[in-house]
């Protein structure tokens, strides 16, 4: 008797104590329903709506307003910028003369640290008037063991195309310095008077903390950011010079930015299309893959062998046919006739690649342009830039000079240089992507899906307590 008292007393116990806890939850439950239910649809709709909410945020941050951040960071870009440069010299200049192929030597890189400036000239009507700055520091330490601006080197004579009787022979000796900053030496009674030709000719003459010209773009204000970039003028033109090409569409630049910026909210099928002085037209750039850059996701675009193809019709304009040697060359604003090429002659037909001896060979991974943007911000993580200046060389015809024939000159693309651009984001901007994007989307999404949690956890709670009180 006495034990069978026990364990009743003990199971009224264990009644009396699981009362006592379902009581201490009574209070909560009498309003908690209404409230976890409303915590775990407002934390769903912030889920929901939380692209919606970046959107907007970048949107109204996308435009290049007075006093903007994007404006401050644009006009003084503090990302890093480092030019490489490889120089080609000819090995063979006597033999060249002889209907021999020419052979030549690459050296380098020869590094130059590279900052960039903006001058604003006006911010108005939903435009932004501004020239860009470039100035190249040599980074010796950071360059090749031979190389020394004083470097010298065999190459074409840049004028044997425009006057293939010029005074000195195709080929010429020329500082690394002066080919690369500054200009290749001429003085000639003849090319100065009779060509008009410049005292000096260089690849880069006079390019060192000077413009490209004065650009005018939209602001993005009109549109929330979808036309942040768009030039709407090059030196107040609003195409390039007829004389520079030969249609309509190659002379276009009002669907291209300048490279440096672009819309929010970029779609993969999409091109991008950038407007390059320096090449006298624009490139297209197409969607290549995703990439990871530092944690960030990606897109990489690319320049494709498209661009360079002269049968598409969107590219004829472009073509200057020569019965000398091939059937297009980049040549624009009247400066002395050179190609343009990806590196190693990337994508170029063979006959290009045999007129020459000593280049590398192409790899489209390490020869192409690429760029990667995070494609809501529209902001370049990274960029490479690379392209190889050549010259053209054929022989001359019913021209004789002392001592040289220059009928057995053969036909031929000598390279010149090699360069590659390399620009990367700065860590201050790079930490505020982070900071103000990736990371505080995160929490966002982590705090929603917290606050749906803890509120089905405690409806369950709720829900267990309704089911024991009716049991007790």
């Amino acid at each position: 008797m006495a034990s069978r008292n026990f364990f009743l007393s003990e199971l009224l116990i264990v009644r009396h104590e699981r009362k006592f806890s379902l009581q201490a939850l009574a209070p909560y439950c009498a309003w908690s329903p209404s409230f976890f239910y409303s915590s775990f649809f407002i934390g769903l709709g912030t889920l929901l709506y939380l692209p919606s909410i970046i959107e907007t945020s970048i949107r109204q941050s996308s435009i290049l307003a007075k006093d903007s951040q994007l404006l401050e960071k644009w006009t003084n870009p503090e990302y890093m910028i480092s030019t490489n440069m490889w120089t080609f010299s000819v090995r063979n200049p006597d033999d060249v003369l002889n209907n021999s192929v020419p052979e030549v030597k690459m050296m380098g890189p020869y590094v130059f640290d590279q900052k960039m400036r903006r001058k604003v000239h006006s911010l108005e009507n939903g435009t932004v008037k501004y020239e860009s700055y470039r100035s190249y520091y040599f980074n010796e330490e950071n360059s090749c063991v031979e190389c020394f601006l004083h470097n010298r080197i065999w190459i074409p004579n840049l004028i044997f195309q425009k006057f293939v009787e010029a005074a000195s022979k195709p080929t010429m000796r020329a500082a690394t310095a002066a080919l690369l900053v500054c200009a290749i030496p001429f003085v000639n009674f003849v090319c100065e008077t009779v060509l008009n030709l410049p005292e000096r000719i260089g690849l880069f003459y006079d390019k060192n903390d000077t413009t490209t010209g004065v650009f005018e773009i939209m602001d993005g204000s009109s549109d929330g950011g979808n036309s942040l970039g768009k030039i709407v003028s090059f030196n107040g033109e609003k195409q390039m010079p007829e004389h520079w090409w030969t249609t309509p569409q190659a002379t276009a630049i009002d669907d291209a930015t300048d490279g440096t910026l672009f819309k929010p909210f970029i779609n993969k099928s999409e091109n991008l299309t950038v407007f390059v002085p320096e090449l006298c037209k624009s490139l297209t750039l197409v969607f290549q893959k995703d990439v990871d850059y530092a944690g960030i996701a990606a897109y990489r675009y690319v320049v494709t062998q498209d661009d360079f193809d002269f049968s598409l019709d969107r590219n004829k304009g472009y073509c200057h046919p020569s019965k000398k040697f091939m059937k297009s060359k980049m040549r624009a604003r009247g400066e002395p006739p050179i190609i343009v090429s990806w590196p190693n002659f990337l994508f170029a037909p063979d006959f290009v690649r045999n007129s020459i001896k000593g280049i590398r060979d192409a790899n489209q991974e390490r020869d192409q342009i690429e760029l990667d943007l995070e494609p809501r911000l529209g902001a370049i993580l990274q960029a490479r830039r690379r392209f190889q200046i050549n010259i053209s060389m054929w022989k001359g015809v019913n021209l004789t000079m002392p001592g040289l024939d220059l009928s057995n000159f053969r036909n031929s693309i000598v390279p010149v240089l090699q360069i590659d651009e390399y620009s990367r984001i700065d860590a201050e901007s790079l930490e505020l992507i982070k900071d103000k994007l990736i990371n505080a989307e995160l929490a966002a999404r982590v705090s929603c899906f917290g606050a749906m949690i803890t509120s089905l956890l405690a409806v369950v709670v709720v829900a267990i307590y309704v089911v024991n009180r009716d049991a007790y």
